[in-house]
């Protein structure tokens, strides 16, 4: 009598022949033959589709036999389960370990442009909560239009931005250029945040009809706040932050449409009849740099890229490459770097380092550069920029440490979250604190100056006193929304 080959190792040498494209050996028993048309029905799906979420249950159930019968299997319930498992394991990788977040950050990237209504409520510590505001968000590419509860409109169409005010009967022209602030819960933003700190899926939920994964995003030292991503769509559609000063903020978008059209007019620049236009140098397109020089009074400095457009105003030239622009102007005065950035080395002077942008004098000029490309941008019109290495120690180690408690200092950082004590942002005013606290005569603030930053270590010279120089770092969270701490200083 040939005995019964073992069920695993049928089953392997099954998925190795459909991956080898080849012709497998025929089952040998009808449970075998439902589980191998199982793995068929897997081997078929395609990226980026996933199984359905009652896939596994299926599987089982097509494990223990599709007519529900109940004679026991040649291998225990748990041996079934295991190989369930396997299959869901090696034939659909990812599955079970989906990075929502990660999934969101790719579903945004796919949205062309998108309508909504936004709703902002307000809740209190006693649970009470009221709607505060609505607005109407139109988003196409770098193009959108606000519409306020009171009519207010303020619109961007990527070569003119302004808003229509009803109650003044005006309509205001706006520098179209830089633009860091667009709205609230931009599709976009929401998902790069999110990415940005550790997340983890804590339940689901039902949001304006939708059901979407509730992810917990925990910035390092601060508090977790939560935003909802519809299964459907992979999109955010509603942000709650941490309850801040006794109030909780919860961002909802009640409506939300993807990819569809929009009327043209939504972008045009129109005056509503009775209407005065008020102006405060909106700037004017160049083509050329010859055209900039003229208007500017100086030659501007160009990267290699070639800008996708170029504005100028009265006392600067705005080069936009995409979400990333560049901003010269004359430099005048002594160039001081933020106090609270970190700092590198271009065209031979300080670079100021902050979280989205690099500033320098280059010649007789002063350079800013702000977005995502900021760093390959700049490299292009100095290419001896050096930035900070944040894992770098100190140049030398203080001369006497300061302890620290990291309980009181994580208790710091969320009241700094929360919009208090932003003080302890700058290291120059921690400095300062600091001082203050050993009863020592303070020196002016202007005359504090960072000689060393890498953004996560910074020294900070002191021009009078018995202290010369004290040391500081970002021990709770490293980049530049954490608190700076004194860790030494250097007496004089």
């Amino acid at each position: 009598m040939k005995s019964r080959p073992d069920p695993e190792q049928e089953l392997n040498q099954y998925i190795d022949a459909l991956d080898a494209e080849k012709r497998p050996e025929p089952p040998s028993t009808p449970e075998m033959e439902s589980l191998f048309r199982t793995v068929r029905t897997v081997k078929a799906l395609k990226e980026p589709a996933e199984p359905s979420p009652d896939f596994e249950q299926r599987l089982l159930s097509s494990l223990r036999g599709e007519q529900g019968r109940r004679r026991r299997l040649w291998w225990a319930g748990a041996g079934l389960a295991a190989v369930a498992a396997v299959l869901l394991l090696v034939l659909v990788p990812g599955l079970g370990r989906r990075d929502v977040v990660a999934a969101m950050v790719q579903a945004v990237e796919q949205v062309h442009r998108y309508h909504g209504v936004l709703e902002v409520r307000m809740a209190n510590l006693a649970g009470e909560e009221e709607v505060v505001r609505t607005q109407e968000v139109w988003v196409e590419g770098d193009r959108y239009a606000i519409q306020m509860q009171d009519g207010t409109l303020t619109i961007n169409n990527g070569e003119q931005k302004w808003q229509v005010r009803p109650q003044d009967r005006v309509v205001a022209i706006l520098p179209v250029a830089p633009d860091p602030l667009r709205f609230e819960l931009d599709l976009k933003a929401m998902a790069e945040n999110a990415r940005r700190y550790p997340h983890k899926v804590v339940g689901r939920d039902t949001v304006a009809g939708r059901t979407a994964d509730i992810v917990e995003i925990s910035p390092p030292g601060g508090d977790p706040y939560r935003i909802w991503v519809d299964t459907a769509t992979g999109l955010p559609v509603q942000l709650v932050t941490p309850m801040q000063n006794a109030l909780q903020t919860t961002f909802t978008y009640t409506t939300l449409e993807i990819n569809q059209p929009f009327d043209e007019d939504r972008f045009s620049f129109i005056v509503p009849e009775g209407y005065q236009v008020v102006e405060d140098d909106p700037g004017l397109v160049v083509t050329t740099p010859a055209e900039a020089a003229q208007r500017l009074g100086f030659e501007p400095v160009m990267p290699t890229a070639v800008p996708t457009r170029m504005i100028a105003y009265q006392d600067r030239l705005v080069m936009e490459f995409g979400p990333t622009t560049v901003v010269q102007r004359k430099a005048e005065g002594t160039f001081r770097p933020a106090t609270y950035g970190a700092l590198g080395q271009a065209a031979g002077g300080l670079l100021e380092v902050l979280e989205n942008s690099l500033r320098w004098r280059q010649g007789d000029l002063e350079i800013t550069v702000t977005g995502p490309e900021a760093e390959s941008i700049a490299r292009s019109i100095t290419p001896d920029l050096t930035l900070p290495d944040p894992e770098a120690d100190f140049p030398k180690q203080p001369e006497v440490s300061v302890q620290v408690d990291m309980g009181v200092l994580e208790n710091s950082q969320r009241q700094v979250d929360a919009g208090h004590m932003p003080y302890l942002l700058d290291p120059t005013m921690v400095t300062m604190s600091y001082l203050g606290s050993l009863e020592l005569v303070l020196p002016d603030m202007d005359a504090l100056e960072v000689s060393y930053s890498t953004g996560v270590r910074a020294i900070v010279e002191v021009p009078t006193g018995p202290i010369s120089r004290v040391y500081l770092q970002r021990l709770v969270r490293q980049d530049f929304t954490g608190i700076w701490t004194v860790v030494g200083y250097d007496p004089r």
